[in-house]
């Protein structure tokens, strides 16, 4: 019985074709698991790019690169000038306070005024400090005197608007201190312990290095139970920066 050459060939070709059906079968499940495998890590390596880069957004610096263009550091300050001012009260003894038989008042007193601030300046428009202030006046034939240990604030709210705006600068004031009256010698009105708020601007209009020098206008208000006084200050006020 002869046999063609396809006939002889179709039990190798039969062979063949099983082997490639279990390589493939084999195999299959190796390349799903490679892909698998890559896909993963590539889901990883994006997800960690996207929480680097969402941390360096949401990191903070501890504001170390500020970059201060007028003042920075330490600020001490010193302001003098003219005091102009209404002061009325009594004597701080209760059975003296509101009778007016004991009322004693300057009119408009003139005199003087000195006030020195040691604080830190924490951006280019926002500083704070603490101080001391001293006034001396004399009005209706009373000689009067005041004291006071106080806070200040000052802001620069025009900073990022004109060259003028980096310079002009605005204050908030509050303490404690002492005013007094005397007339002949003798003391004719007494605060106490009194309080004291006030509001100030300023410009610092010539800069000598990290020194700054420019006119200053303050208000001060007084009071106590047995005391009020109005006091107005117009002078120089003379300010260093430690930088930048």
């Amino acid at each position: 019985m002869s046999v063609s050459p396809m006939q002889a060939l179709a039990p190798l070709c039969g062979l063949l074709t099983g082997v490639f059906a279990v390589s493939s079968l084999w195999s299959a499940p190796a390349l799903a698991q490679t892909s698998a495998g890559e896909g993963a890590a590539a889901a990883a390596e994006a997800g960690g790019e996207k929480a680097k880069a969402a941390a360096d957004s949401d990191s903070w610096d501890g504001d170390y690169d500020i970059k201060y263009q007028r003042r920075s550091d330490v600020m001490l300050s010193l302001t003098v000038g003219g005091l102009n001012g209404f002061v009325s009260g009594y004597p701080n003894d209760v059975d003296k306070i509101d009778q007016p038989e004991f009322k004693a008042t300057t009119d408009a007193a003139v005199g003087w005024s000195g006030t020195g601030v040691l604080g830190v300046t924490f951006r280019d428009w926002l500083a704070f400090g603490i101080g001391y202030s001293q006034q001396g006046f004399n009005g209706n034939g009373q000689k009067g005197s005041a004291y006071f240990f106080l806070f200040r604030t000052e802001a620069y709210p025009l900073f990022n608007q004109s060259d003028l705006g980096k310079n002009l600068g605005f204050a908030i004031t509050g303490g404690l201190g002492n005013v007094k009256l005397e007339k002949d010698g003798e003391t004719t009105a007494d605060g106490g312990a009194v309080s004291m708020v006030g509001v100030g601007a300023f410009w610092e209009g010539l800069q000598l290095g990290q020194l700054s020098v420019g006119p200053a206008l303050d208000y001060q208000f007084v009071f106590s139970e047995p005391l009020v006084a109005h006091l107005t200050t117009l002078g120089v006020r003379g300010v260093f920066y430690g930088g930048p």
